[in-house]
C-alpha cells in the first residue's frame, strides 16, 4: 500500500513539475508580446528576470571550465583552453555554421590581419564579449566589419581598419589582459570597449571566482590587492566569493579601467567606451548597466550609450540572432541589430566629436549609415 502511494505521489510530483516547466516556457515567450503593451516595460522585464539570463553565458555556468578540462568542450565551442588568467581563447583557422564565427590564423573573428599597420591608416580594436564578437552572427553582418565600412564611406581622410579582439564569454578581467598583451603589436588608434551587463553586473565577477577557486595567481597588482582586502580563500564556496566580492564590485571594475586607460595613453592611442544593448524586451538591461555608472563615469574618455538603440522598436523578435531558439534565452543581435546599433552609434558620435577625430582623423560630418 505504501508502495502505491508513493507511486502516486511521485506522479503527482512529475507532473507538477512538467506543468511548472511548461508554464515558464510559456511566459518566456511573452516578452516580446507584454512589451508593446500600454505598461508593458514592467512585465516584459520580469519576465527577462525569468529567462535566467542566459545573454553571453557560453562560459557562465558554474562548472564550465571544469567540464571544458573533463571533456575537452573546447572541440565543441572552438576554444582553445588554458589553466593561466585568461582560461580560453578562440582557437583558429576555425568556422562554425552553428554560430556563424570564422576565426583567422590569430584566432580572431574575422579575415586575416597583418601586424604592422598600413602606413597613414586609422587601427581601430575591438574589445568585448559575444555581442561585440558577433556570436552567432555572419561575419560581414556584425558591428566590426559594417562599422569598419561606414567611417571609410563617411569621408575619413585616412583608411579605417577594425580588428575584432572579442570573444564569447569574456568578463571585463579577461577582456582588459586581452588588450594589454595582445593589442600592443597590431598599433592600435583607438580600443573600443563594448560594455554590456555580462561585464558590469551579475556575471563580472565568474573569471575572479575561478581564479580563487582554481588558485590561479590573478595577475595584475590591483586585482591582487582588491581579492585580498576582500579575504577571498580557495576553499570559499561560489556563493560565499560572490558576497565577499560583491562590495568591491564597482571599485574593481572602474580600477581596471583606469588601468587600460593609463595604458592606452602611454601607447598614444584613445580609449571609447560603449555601453552595448542587449536585444531583449523591456529596459532592465539598460537599468543594470547604468547602475554600474560609478564604473565608468569621470574617467575623461569618452562614454557612448548605446543601450537604447532599439527604443524605437516595439517588436524585437526580428533583430535576434537565433529567433527559432526554442527556449527564448538567446539575446544575441542580428545583422539589422546591429545596424540599428550602428546608426545610434554614429548618430551620438556627432555630439562627440573627440571620440569622431579619433576613429576617423576629422571633425564629424553629417554622412547616412550604409544598410
Amino acid at each position: 500500500m505504501e508502495t502505491t502511494l508513493q507511486s502516486t505521489n511521485n506522479t503527482k510530483l512529475g507532473l507538477l513539475c512538467t506543468a511548472g516547466l511548461l508554464g515558464l516556457l510559456a511566459l518566456i515567450g511573452l516578452g516580446d508580446k507584454l512589451s508593446v503593451l500600454s505598461g508593458g516595460n514592467l512585465p516584459a522585464s520580469l519576465i527577462s528576470v525569468a529567462r535566467n539570463r542566459a545573454l553571453m553565458t557560453l562560459a557562465d555556468d558554474s562548472n564550465y571550465y571544469e567540464t571544458v578540462e573533463k571533456r575537452g568542450l573546447e572541440q565543441v565551442w572552438q576554444f582553445k583552453y588554458s589553466r593561466d588568467f585568461r582560461f580560453f581563447r578562440y582557437a583558429p583557422n576555425q568556422t562554425w555554421e552553428k554560430n556563424g564565427i570564422t576565426t583567422n590564423s590569430l584566432g580572431r573573428v574575422g579575415p586575416e590581419w597583418p601586424k604592422l599597420k598600413p602606413a597613414h591608416t586609422i587601427r581601430i580594436a575591438l574589445l568585448g564579449d559575444s555581442l561585440a564578437a558577433g556570436y552567432r552572427v555572419p561575419y560581414q553582418e556584425t558591428f566590426a566589419p559594417r562599422l569598419e565600412q561606414h567611417l571609410n564611406q563617411a569621408g575619413s581622410p585616412y583608411p579605417v581598419e577594425v580588428l575584432n579582439f572579442a570573444c564569447p564569454g569574456y568578463t571585463l578581467p579577461q577582456v582588459f589582459d586581452t588588450a594589454i598583451e595582445d593589442v600592443r603589436p597590431y598599433g592600435a588608434d583607438v580600443y573600443l570597449l563594448e560594455l554590456s551587463e555580462r561585464s558590469l553586473y551579475r556575471q563580472w565577477d565568474n573569471q575572479l571566482l575561478q581564479l580563487t577557486q582554481r588558485g590561479i595567481d590573478p595577475k595584475y597588482d590591483f586585482l591582487r590587492k582588491f581579492l585580498q582586502q576582500a579575504h577571498v580563500s580557495r576553499s570559499d564556496s561560489r556563493v560565499e566569493l560572490h558576497t565577499k566580492l560583491a562590495p568591491y564590485r564597482i571599485p574593481i571594475l572602474r580600477s581596471m579601467l583606469e588601468a587600460l586607460n593609463v595604458e592606452v595613453r602611454g601607447r598614444h592611442a584613445t580609449l571609447v567606451l560603449l555601453l552595448f544593448p542587449a536585444v531583449e524586451p523591456g529596459d532592465l538591461s539598460a537599468r543594470r548597466i547604468h547602475a554600474a555608472q560609478g564604473a565608468y563615469e569621470g574617467l575623461n574618455v569618452p562614454v557612448i550609450d548605446l543601450t537604447d538603440s532599439f527604443d524605437k522598436t516595439s517588436n524585437r523578435q526580428p533583430f535576434l540572432a537565433a529567433p527559432d531558439d526554442p527556449s527564448n534565452l538567446d539575446v544575441h543581435p542580428n545583422g539589422p541589430a546591429f545596424a540599428l546599433i550602428l546608426d545610434d552609434l554614429y548618430r551620438k558620435l556627432q555630439a562627440q566629436p573627440d571620440a569622431m577625430a579619433a576613429m576617423t582623423g576629422h571633425e564629424p560630418a553629417d554622412a547616412p549609415i550604409t544598410k
